[in-house]
């Protein structure tokens, strides 16, 4: 059943933003179009938040890494599976696909370290093995690894330094 208060708090919110954004067009002297152009940015600036649930919306702490799952980010640091089987952590992220992060992979499909890791951008990644474009199938809880995250970013700093001097 829809929650008819959110949406009338959503489209009351969507209003006095649209109005705000056209007063300050207004102010900047900006022509007809242009205000009408920022009257509609006005009001669809908060159209992705509909599909939210309320317990992200009115979180007031840190999101966990499920709950940014949710909202479309793998958090950096976080481990997760990719669709070839392999294990590898979001070590930055892709600011227009956020759902296609740079990835260090750790662990083959045996979830046996490998050497030396490989980096895939997933918007930019070669194909898998079956054509397939690689893309994460979940994220993994850390402590379910069977490798010690800390000790790998010692061995990946000492490896980048080595390489450096």
């Amino acid at each position: 059943m829809p929650d008819y208060k959110r949406g009338a708090y959503e489209l009351a919110h969507a209003m006095d933003t649209s109005i705000l954004m056209i007063t300050f067009g207004r102010f900047l002297q900006f022509p007809k179009e242009r205000l009408e152009a920022l009257g509609l940015a006005g009001m669809l600036l908060d159209v992705g938040k509909t599909k939210l649930p309320d317990t992200i919306l009115k979180k007031n702490d840190m999101l966990s890494p499920e709950e940014l799952q949710c909202i479309g980010i793998y958090p950096v640091g976080g481990a997760v599976e990719l669709n070839t089987g392999e294990v590898g952590i979001v070590i930055a992220q892709n600011l227009v696909r956020r759902l296609q992060p740079r990835v260090m992979v750790i662990l083959d499909a045996d979830w046996k370290p490998i050497h030396p890791q490989k980096i895939l951008d997933l918007v930019k990644a070669p194909r898998t093995g079956a054509a397939e474009p690689y893309r994460i199938r979940r994220t993994l809880p850390k402590d379910k690894l069977p490798i010690d995250l800390i000790d790998l970013s010692y061995a990946i700093t000492r490896r980048v330094g080595d390489v450096r001097s």
